[in-house]
């Protein structure tokens, strides 16, 4: 599973063919690649999983390289006020929790004036089930003072709303990529 677009998706990088960018072609979708290695030749299938806007999905780690239920991801919900962010034009404007199961998805719209980086999926504890924890997102503000907001949303109650929100007196540049790490894991870390 993987966002996939027809066309470049960077309106500052040149088509290799030399064709103007194509904002249509270049909407990534969540989109499902299945091979079938049992058969000969390099053929295989694939079936766009969401039809949104959609980028930087994430899944409980727990669950990489295994059958998985549950991602969650930044889309640009169009129905909502956008904001333009850095050179990619408009800024991903909601965070989402997917069903891959249902193709269930919920929608927390961050807000007016705010744009959304890559969501990060924390477990609520070591054996919480698949899904179950907390969602991390930075958000640049556009406000009154430009800021950026750290929020995190719980998985159980995740159209609610964040649970708390961490501001931050600067703005961070947009399209952020991480990864939680427990504190077990890492060099000199203690779960206590």
């Amino acid at each position: 599973d993987m966002t996939v677009s027809e066309r470049n998706q960077f309106p500052f990088i040149e088509n290799a063919d030399g064709s103007p960018f194509d904002r249509d072609k270049a909407t990534p979708r969540l989109t499902r690649f299945r091979f079938d290695l049992s058969k000969p030749g390099n053929h295989y299938d694939y079936e766009t999983l969401y039809d949104d806007f959609m980028e930087m999905p994430v899944i409980d780690n727990r669950y990489a390289l295994h059958p998985y239920r549950h991602a969650f991801s930044a889309i640009m919900d169009f129905n909502k006020p956008l904001n333009v962010t850095g050179t990619l034009g408009y800024g991903w404007n909601t965070v989402t929790r997917l069903d891959i199961a249902t193709r269930n998805i919920e929608r927390y719209y961050v807000g007016d004036n705010c744009t959304t980086g890559e969501p990060c999926f924390i477990p609520r504890s070591a054996d919480a089930a698949e899904g179950d924890g907390y969602v991390l997102a930075v958000l640049t503000c556009y406000d009154h003072e430009p800021h950026s907001e750290l929020i995190i949303l719980d998985t159980q109650h995740f159209l609610d709303g964040p649970i708390a929100r961490v501001f931050m007196p600067l703005r961070l540049h947009s399209a952020v990529h991480g990864n939680w790490v427990a504190a077990e894991h890492l060099p000199g870390g203690d779960a206590s």
